[in-house]
Parts: C-alpha cells; structure tokens; sequence
C-alpha cells in the first residue's frame, strides 16, 4: 500500500529540493527539464497550471513568475506562437533559457516585475484579483503590447 504524503510533506519536500547545489532533470506534464539550485522545481500548483491550460495554436501566453520555465515550456509545446516567461530572480531567468534551449524552444524570457512601476502600499490581493478577472487580455495588452493568455498560480506579497 503506498504512504499517502500530506501537502504539507510535498511543500516540505520541495522547499528541501530548492537547496541542493548541484542541477537535476525533473519530470512534470510529460516535460523533462533541469531545475538549478534555489529555483522552485515545480509542484502540484504548476501541474495543474499545465493539465488545465486551454492552449490554441496560435496564442500568445505570458508566464509570470515562471521559475523553472515548465508553464511557459508546456503552453510552447502545446502550440502558442509566442510565449513571453518573466520572474525576479536572475536564477530562474538564468533556468528557463536553459531550459528552453535543452528543449529546442523559442521562448522570450525577461528579468522583471509584472508589477515593476508600482508602489507596494497600492497593492492588495484582492484588488489585483479584481482587476485580474476577466480582464486579463487587456491588462496584457495594455502593459507589455501584445494579446496573450494570463494563467496565475499564485501572488506572494510581503
């Protein structure tokens, strides 16, 4: 009978995962990539991003917070035209390009906020979700001039 392991034991694991030193392939949505030390492998969050993804040929897709890259790597597998992967960290930047060119995709990577211009004390979570909701296409087209599809796991504010 295989051990039934709690969510917080996976986060646990994961979180054990980001401190290695050394890089390792990882398997998630049938994708094999490389996950550098101290970058998010990817967990049942970005499984489920990946698993629910209604991905047209053709469309544009921005990852925000993109870590390892498997977001952006599954929507370009599955036939977007142009798949824009942006995060904070010079790590994961550094970790989708690899990941993109091990895999033989074009992806535009960027090492910047979605958020860039403005003031923390403006945000809150539930305004970004309110403005986020159903007006995706506009705020992406409207801050970095394309049309794509916004797929959000998460938001974490300090």
């Amino acid at each position: 009978m295989k051990k039934k392991i709690s969510s917080y034991q996976r986060q646990t694991d994961l979180l054990d995962k980001m401190s290695q030193t050394e890089r390792y392939v990882n398997n998630l949505a049938g994708i094999s990539y490389i996950v550098l030390p101290k970058v998010y492998p990817g967990g049942t969050d970005s499984l489920l991003l990946c698993d629910c993804m209604d991905i047209n040929k053709g469309d544009e897709v921005l990852d925000i917070g993109t870590g390892t890259g498997i977001v952006a790597l599954k929507a370009k597998t599955l036939g977007a035209r142009n798949v824009m992967a942006i995060d904070l960290s010079p790590r994961a930047v550094s970790n989708v390009k690899q990941n993109a060119k091990y895999l033989g995709l074009k992806i535009d990577i960027k090492l910047t906020s979605v958020f860039g211009g403005i003031k923390k004390s403006l945000m809150s979570l539930p305004l970004i979700r309110h403005i986020l909701i159903g007006k995706q296409k506009r705020i992406i087209k409207y801050v970095f001039g394309i049309r794509a599809t916004l797929l959000l796991s998460c938001f974490l504010m300090s």
